[in-house]
């Protein structure tokens, strides 16, 4: 099966189990052109490289157009919306212009440039659900060599902590190595941070982490 496939499959079966996700998707698709963003899309390619069966824990959308009223939702810390569908789906879901690195003007905001907008490279992908092609910049080759390498460095000072320990969990999650630069980055943030300071950091984005599991996962960098 080709990756495009596969993805395309794995989407469709989420929809399947949780009803309320296609109505959602067709009240933004009424909005403008939808994709599926990052973690999901990266974990669909992990799966499809590497023979595995990660399961997703979330669902990031971006919508080239308006959010719909009455779909705003509580907002995340990157400046998108998030909503909670089934028992245990978490969507994200931007505007395109109001994703991070749009709003901060480092790119024009075009769908062809989102995957530039990514802190790591494996999250550099999309996939479009109108015609189910997946867009890229690097993160099949990442993906496909196990690395959690740097894409995007012009915000890395939006919550530095938490960016070291995204690059850690990942890490750790799919079994990758990191690049040189991001372990020097992630031992920075993690030595130059009184425990406690970091711990905070992370929770205030993850408020269900103990400090114990944070430690297991970040300890090995002091």
């Amino acid at each position: 099966m080709s990756l495009e496939r596969q993805i395309k499959r794995d989407i469709d079966d989420i929809v399947r189990k949780i009803p309320q996700l296609a109505d959602f998707l067709s009240q933004l698709g009424r909005q403008g052109r939808v994709v599926v963003f990052g973690g999901f899309v990266r974990d669909c390619i992990h799966n499809h490289f590497h023979g595995q069966s990660i399961s997703p824990r979330d669902l990031d959308l971006v919508i080239d157009g308006t959010i719909p009223p009455g779909e705003e939702g509580p907002k995340n810390n990157f400046g998108g919306r998030r909503r909670l569908l089934g028992r245990e789906l978490k969507i994200d879901f931007w505007e395109l212009r109001s994703t991070y690195a749009f709003s901060k003007g480092l790119f024009t905001p075009t769908l062809a440039n989102l995957p530039l907008t990514t802190v790591y490279g494996v999250n550099a992908c999309f996939f479009a659900l109108d015609d189910a092609r997946l867009v890229e910049s690097g993160a099949v080759d990442d993906i496909a060599k196990r690395v959690i390498s740097f894409n995007c460095t012009d915000y890395l000072e939006k919550f530095p902590q938490y960016q070291a320990f995204r690059g850690i969990e990942l890490a750790h999650r799919l079994g990758y190595g990191l690049h040189e630069r991001v372990l020097n980055f992630a031992k920075s943030q993690i030595r130059e941070s009184p425990r406690e300071v970091f711990v905070r950091a992370i929770q205030d984005h993850r408020p269900n982490m103990t400090a114990e599991e944070i430690g297991r996962l970040c300890d090995p960098y002091r």
